[in-house]
């Protein structure tokens, strides 16, 4: 039995619900899924200030449940501190993002990303190419919709999904169309048919990905860039995260 943790970067009860009856419907029998949310911080996660406050919320509650699963998912679009939630385990710590890019990467020789608002863009832009992926990346392209908006229509919606997938097919040559954000869970499924090419939802990505790294039996590096620092000053405020600070 694989035990997973989503963590549900934003604090919308309503959006963790919508994450965990994707992952139910494409979760192996014996894998078994929890899945929580931050319990401070944003409903939804539209800026940059909403990406750093989610993102220490997701470290604490990766901390938190770190002995007890064997892989965490981070359930957030925009992948908020993945590098630092790998400092906080050695498990693998797999974010719906970059989960959603590589797989697209084996499909086709570009992608594009659709985001909810234009003022994502760049930062979305800033995390391709953080994972080395920016050659790859078509476009990045908005539908314009609020993360609430997503969370309470998302099926009311999919007409302007599809408009915007369909511009970045006929306009930036895009192969594979990639939905990052983690309420998109079963919206490929719904989309797939009415576009030419392969639509990924990151979150299943991540939750296929993240079996799969536990099957493999392996663990994630802390030889460099995740490792854990040796240090002998406090972390103040932060009891939950001290135990990253040990040898």
């Amino acid at each position: 039995m694989r035990k997973l943790l989503v963590v549900n970067s934003n604090t919308s009860r309503a959006a963790t619900e919508r994450i965990a009856a994707s992952c139910a419907a494409h979760a192996r029998p014996d894998t078994e899924v929890t899945c929580v949310n931050a319990e401070a911080g944003p409903q939804g996660i539209d800026s940059l200030l909403d990406v750093a406050v989610s993102g220490i919320e997701t470290l604490r509650l990766i901390a938190r449940h770190r002995d007890a699963y064997d892989a965490f998912i981070v359930a957030c679009g925009l992948d908020p501190l993945l590098d630092a939630a790998r400092q906080v385990t050695d498990k693998p710590v797999v974010g719906i993002a970059e989960a959603g890019m590589l797989l697209a990467c084996t499909l086709g020789a570009t992608f594009s990303v659709l985001v909810t608002a234009r003022a994502q863009t760049t930062f979305v832009r800033e995390v391709v190419r953080h994972y080395g992926l920016e050659r790859r990346l078509a476009s990045v392209r908005a539908i314009e919709l609020t993360t609430a908006e997503l969370i309470g229509g998302l099926d009311q919606m999919q007409d302007r999904i599809v408009e915007a997938a369909r511009r970045a097919v006929d306009e930036d040559l895009a192969e594979v169309i990639v939905l990052t954000g983690a309420v998109f869970g079963d919206t490929p499924r719904a989309i797939g048919p009415r576009l030419d090419v392969p639509v990924l939802s990151g979150l299943v990505c991540a939750l296929k990905l993240a079996e799969d790294l536990v099957d493999l039996g392996v663990r994630t590096s802390h030889a460099y860039t995740y490792r854990t620092p040796a240090k002998r000053d406090r972390l103040l405020g932060y009891d939950d995260l001290q135990h990253v600070y040990s040898s």
